[in-house]
């Protein structure tokens, strides 16, 4: 059982529930938003990946060095060589491109007892699943990444999985680490070779799944014994499927026992519910369900304002949640008219909320369900989704205290004044940086409640937090809130060391050095004659 909190765009928080899950999904990595026209935006509010961020958070560092030419990925506890290319000894040939088969050969000879490559006998071709967790959304180009991470030779390419493609058996599933498309080739094409083990036990923070693979092929795509194999379908590596994946709530809506996300049953909201405003070519005229990106997202805000079917936490599925439908074993098409969801299409024709950071030659684009590429000005279909752990909503105070005054602006949302109180709402875990600029005559003496800095301040949060900013007024030596002759004589008695009966506001002084002396006197003095503002 896992902790899920619901949290809705409408500003307000929703108490945590708990669901079923087996597995717990990881974030796409993806922290910033985009508008359709690739311009970068605020995040709050968008409904995009960067503004929402489901998933289990990453660990820093994500990868770890074991020094042994591995690397272990502190994420899924999956352990890769360090060297993309993975040459192994001279007896398995170069780890370079090869054949579906013969990457599958190769592995296996990396795996006998006079190999025992980089001093393990367990190496595996990736199933999908596996080979997708190294990709980064946020990144344009994930092959660096992975470098930056402290991998060597991975290619900005494609590599093999170990997962044939169900219904086209004679391809293999591909994973292209430049972009992260998903892709499929030809058995007998020559690609790029990764292996992998299990990094043994530890605290990592996500389990894959099993792709759903069961059976093996060969490379002309003829059923075979898998035993051996070393494909998807013999080692079938992952947490296991419950065994009724899908469960029907009675409410329109159809719970993941995998994930413990909820989806609308109905696979085409759009077109069932709103004839008319699923037409991205004009309003009023009934169209198939598709729409732009953009308007797909508008969409999604319009369902939590309806509250529909009584909720108001719907979202588009990130590229994670859209993969994690996925039955590799299965042809999407048959294997979802099974699951209890109605209106079904084709699951590539689904909008995710994550954009693609990868300059697509169309133009802007995002992520289906596949997870594939479509630039968002073209028409894909609507599947809401609601549940697993999101970025909480929160609020942010910001009371102005003492004698002085001043403004404070946010570099995140918009600040809204009731007096000397303001509040500012975004998505928790994301740092908000806070500036105050006094007003003439006034000076900023600092901030209190959690800020870090003097003149900006700098909070990350995951609950309401409440900072305090406090304005003094310049020459207000006893912070009576007046300048006048009673503040000179106050200043006389600290320049004097006679001891005093009142406290002193050394933020009063009118040259930033924290001390009552001489200029204060001259500046109170001219302030009196009207010399100064």
């Amino acid at each position: 059982m896992k902790k899920v909190c619901f949290v809705a765009l409408a500003l307000t928080f929703i108490p945590c529930l708990t669901v079923a899950g087996e597995v717990e999904l990881p974030r796409a990595g993806q922290m910033t938003c985009w508008d359709a026209n690739a311009n970068v935006i605020d995040c709050y509010g968008t409904g995009q990946d960067g503004d929402i961020r489901a998933g289990v958070a990453w660990p820093n560092p994500r990868f770890t060095d074991n020094g042994d030419d591995t690397m272990t990925d502190n994420l899924t506890g999956l352990m890769w060589t360090k060297n993309g290319k993975a040459p192994g000894p001279t007896t398995c040939g170069p780890g370079t491109l090869k054949s579906w088969q013969d990457a599958l050969n190769y592995v296996r000879c990396l795996n006998t007892t006079e190999n025992g490559y980089l001093g393990y006998t367990d190496w595996r071709l990736p199933n999908v699943n596996e080979l997708e967790s190294l990709v980064n959304a946020e990144q344009s180009n994930i092959g660096l990444w992975l470098r930056s991470q402290g991998f060597t030779y991975v290619y900005s390419d494609s590599y093999w999985s170990s997962t044939s493609l169900a219904g086209y058996e004679g391809y293999a599933l591909t994973v292209f680490l430049q972009s992260g498309e998903f892709g499929t080739a030809l058995k007998s094409n020559a690609i790029y070779v990764w292996p992998v083990r299990a990094g043994g036990s530890g605290s990592f923070r996500i389990s894959l799944p099993k792709t759903g693979q069961t059976s093996c092929y060969d490379a002309s795509g003829s059923s075979i014994a898998c035993t051996g194999t070393g494909q998807d379908g013999d080692l079938q590596m992952g947490s296991a499927w419950p065994g009724t994946r899908f469960v029907d709530n009675g409410d329109q809506t159809v719970t993941d026992n995998l994930t413990g996300l909820v989806w609308a049953r109905s696979a085409n909201v759009m077109k069932i519910r709103d004839p008319g405003f699923d037409n991205d070519s004009g309003p009023g005229t009934p169209g198939d369900g598709a729409v732009t990106w953009q308007h797909a997202l508008d969409y999604i805000k319009k369902l939590n304002q309806e509250s529909y079917l009584g909720y108001n936490d719907w979202r588009l599925p990130n590229r994670k949640e859209g993969g994690s439908l996925r039955h590799y074993g299965e042809s999407d098409s048959y294997w979802w008219k099974t699951q209890g969801f109605t209106n079904i299409e084709e699951i590539n024709a689904y909008w995710s909320c994550t954009s693609m950071a990868y300059s697509h030659p169309m133009g802007p684009a995002a992520w289906e369900l596949v997870p594939g590429l479509a630039p968002k000005s073209y028409s894909r279909l609507v599947l809401p989704v609601r549940g697993g752990q999101v970025l909480p909503i929160v609020t942010l105070t910001i009371i102005k205290s003492g004698k002085g005054s001043g403004s404070i602006t946010a570099d995140l949302g918009t600040i809204s004044w009731n007096g000397n109180t303001g509040t500012v709402t975004y998505r928790g875990g994301t740092t908000i940086i806070l500036t105050a600029t006094p007003d003439s005559g006034s000076n900023f003496a600092g901030w209190s409640g959690g800020c870090l800095g003097r003149d900006t301040c700098g909070i990350t949060a995951n609950t309401n937090t409440q900072v305090t900013a406090d304005f003094s007024i310049k020459g207000d030596v006893n912070s009576d809130g007046a300048v006048d002759l009673t503040d000179v004589n106050v200043a006389l008695q600290v320049m004097s060391g006679i001891p005093l009966a009142t406290a002193v506001d050394a933020n009063a002084d009118v040259n930033g050095d924290k001390k009552i002396g001489t200029e204060e006197i001259i500046y109170i003095l001219q302030k009196m004659a009207g010399i100064r503002q």
